[in-house]
């Protein structure tokens, strides 16, 4: 009879990301596809850092303005909206409606067990739904999903200006 954890064996590799239902750091370290470069050992994995720049310096308590006045967001490629080129959108600011139809706010502050801010956690799939709903010209959100990193992350410092504004 197998009782006891003696028999089950650890297949984890060394280096591992966070699992999904945890939150990692905001600057957190975390693998990546292993480079091909002698400089790397093989099957060692080179470090990526990652996080929104803004949502961390206010959940360190930095003063964060919006990246823009009027919300523009100068896309880095052109993308079909309706069957319209769209090159650049512009964010309007959230209602209270658009909030509660988006999944709540975007960002939430981590903090250490000191309490002190440690970073944060930006939520990918509500940052999507707020670009959907907020865009000017309207996207839809099939256009949305199509949008490369760099475009995403540009619409959420947008967006994170919005919400981590400090007067």
């Amino acid at each position: 009879m197998l009782g006891g954890a003696e028999y089950v064996t650890d297949v984890r590799p060394a280096r591992m990301a966070p699992p999904a239902h945890q939150v990692a750091p905001a600057t957190a370290t975390v693998p990546s596809v292993p480079a091909a470069s002698a400089s790397l050992a093989e099957g060692a994995v080179a470090p990526q850092t990652y996080g929104a720049p803004d949502a961390v310096a206010a959940a360190q308590g930095a003063p964060v303005p919006a990246k823009s006045e009027d919300g523009v967001v100068k896309l880095s490629r052109t993308y079909m909206a309706h069957g319209e080129p769209v090159a650049r959108i512009r964010l309007r600011k959230p209602l209270a409606l658009d909030i509660a139809k988006s999944g709540g706010l975007p960002v939430r502050p981590l903090f250490n067990e000191n309490g002190q801010a440690a970073g944060a956690d930006v939520k990918w799939d509500a940052i999507i739904k707020y670009v959907a709903a907020l865009s000017e010209p309207p996207l839809p959100p099939s256009t949305v999903n199509t949008f490369v990193f760099a475009d995403i992350e540009a619409c959420a410092d947008v967006l994170l200006g919005f919400f981590m504004q400090r007067d």
